[in-house]
Order: C-alpha cells, then structure tokens, then sequence
C-alpha cells in the first residue's frame, strides 16, 4: 500500500523546513524536511521515536527513492519516494515540495523480497 504522507499544502513562503510525524507499519517516525539555500535542495531526515536518526541528510530527487528499503527495526518495513505529478525530472525547487512532488511510503508488503546477504554473489572483473 502505498501512503502519501505530503499532500499538496498551500505553505508560507518562507518556510525553511518541516518537521512531521506518523505511524507507518505500527512504527512510530518523524520525518524532518530541510531546504538548503546554498545548495537549492531539499534534503530529509528519518528519525524513531525517540529522536535518533534512522538516516539523515537525503537529498529529495523527483521520480527518485529516499535510500534504500528500510530493514531497521527502528523504521517501517518499506520505501519512502518522491513522487512527481507532472514528469517533471528535475529536483523540486523550493516551491515545488507538496505541489509538484509529493512524498510517499511503499509498505514493504508491496515491494519485491530483499535478497539476505549471506546469499549475495561477488562479481569481478575478468580481463
């Protein structure tokens, strides 16, 4: 299933970052969204209940994942994902974040079962 966790806002202008919660797969999170003015970015936080982060420091990319699938179990099971409403490809600006690209969570239970990695197979160069 498939959550959209920022829904089209109307915000104040000035807004330099937001800071919400939910509860995902029984897991209570609180996401923390930062605009960089030196980079033109928004960059996201994952943090547990108690504050400590899950990971930080994401750069939000349109039609693009938040990192990789979140097997902690400080985090829900699943994928969080920039979505874009119009095939735009580039980052959303600063306006665009819950207009033009919307957040959202993919539950774990809709996505592909991860590979262990005791079942990994190198792979090397051969010349």
């Amino acid at each position: 299933m498939s959550v959209f966790l920022l829904e089209p806002v109307d915000r104040p202008e000035q807004f330099p970052f937001w800071e919400f919660s939910y509860a995902l797969g029984g897991v209570e999170v609180t996401m923390l969204l930062t605009w960089s003015d030196r980079l033109q970015r928004w960059y996201a936080g994952l943090f547990d209940a108690n504050g400590d982060a899950i990971w930080a420091g994401r750069a939000v990319s349109s039609r693009w994942t938040l990192g990789l699938r979140n097997l902690s179990s400080r985090a829900p099971d699943g994928i969080f994902w920039a979505a874009d409403t119009n095939d735009d490809l580039g980052p959303p600006t600063f306006e665009d974040l819950g207009r033009r690209v919307l957040l959202s969570f993919v539950d774990g239970d809709d996505l592909p079962v991860p590979i262990p990695l005791t079942d990994a197979v190198a792979i090397t160069a051969v010349a």
